[in-house]
């Protein structure tokens, strides 16, 4: 019974390292392209001032003045995320309610449930297409 255990103790310890060897690979132009065009796309797209002072302060972000660049700093949104949240307002007009954000791709219950704290909707909506981007 040792031996075996010895044994499991060895073969975690060579796949651990071979693991490790394998992370250290350099990766191909191809594979390191893709990461390099969304840290230009979020260079290129800040965040507004105002989107930012209001997370500090622990303030919701207005879900209806937001940009893509401002709703990536959410909490498990991304750009495409973004994306669509910012397309689904621009189609649908702005959003009435918290709960409207449900029905964009990619958000279920418990993505709404960790958003609700963090955004609002303002009580004078501004229309879709002024929204910035």
């Amino acid at each position: 019974m040792a031996r075996r255990t010895e044994l499991f103790a060895l073969a975690v310890i060579v796949c651990g390292l071979a693991l490790s060897a394998l992370a250290h690979l350099p990766r191909s132009p191809a594979q390191t392209r893709p990461v390099q065009q969304r840290a230009m796309a979020r260079a290129t797209a800040p965040a507004s001032d105002a989107a930012l002072r209001a997370l500090r302060q622990a303030q919701p972000l207005d879900l209806n003045r937001a940009g893509a660049a401002d709703l990536e700093l959410l909490p498990g949104v991304g750009p495409a995320l973004a994306q669509r949240i910012v397309r689904h307002r621009e189609q649908h007009g702005a959003f009435t309610h918290i709960e409207a954000l449900g029905q964009v791709r990619g958000i279920g219950p418990k993505t709404l449930a960790r958003l609700r704290p963090l955004i609002a909707i303002a009580s004078d909506p501004v229309p879709a297409r002024a929204s910035p981007q």
